[in-house]
């Protein structure tokens, strides 16, 4: 915890990022389009109306298991939840915005408890114990399935937001 903690703090400082009162905090690191990736962690943010309580780390970064695209890690400490959410550094630009919607879906499942990492290999699912993940192939996780389900439909949900957005800023010109 506290080495999220640090992070935070040295990008604050440094002025990378920018805390408001009201929303949750987002760190962008190794991304070629850390604005857009910015933007569209901040629409689902909003959208799963996560408060300052929330601090959200995207890590693009080679340093992932080889069967993995991306994943979602979660802590929580004195009232302070952690996300970190590590892409694949060589995702496609095509697939990083599902990649992301499908990462926020857990990022909210943790946040809400409905999912719970309770150590190694044995997590909590809306109040079922999974002992052993590894066991459960991954399109059978519940967690999975809903995260599958919803990326897309959020991720079109966000892209029909930004072409509202580009067209109310074209108007206003």
């Amino acid at each position: 915890m506290y080495y999220y903690r640090h992070i935070l703090f040295t990008l604050l400082v440094s002025g990378c990022l920018t805390l408001t009162s009201y929303a949750a905090h987002i760190v962008v690191l190794g991304s070629h389009d850390r604005e857009e990736v910015q933007r569209q962690i901040q629409f689902y943010a909003d959208l799963f109306a996560f408060d300052s309580t929330v601090s959200l780390l995207v890590t693009f970064t080679k340093d992932i298991p080889q069967n993995l695209a991306a994943f979602t890690q979660f802590q929580e400490a004195s009232g302070s939840k952690q996300i970190h959410i590590k892409i694949h550094k060589y995702t496609s630009p095509s697939e990083v915005g599902i990649t992301l919607a499908h990462e926020m879906v857990h990022a909210r499942q943790f946040v809400q408890q409905d999912l719970q990492h309770k150590g190694g290999n044995f997590y909590e699912w809306k109040g079922k114990d999974f002992t052993n993940i590894k066991k459960i192939p991954y399109r059978q996780r519940g967690w999975e399935q809903e995260a599958l389900q919803q990326a897309h439909r959020l991720y079109y949900q966000y892209k029909k937001q930004k072409r509202q957005d580009v067209l109310i800023a074209g108007k206003v010109k």
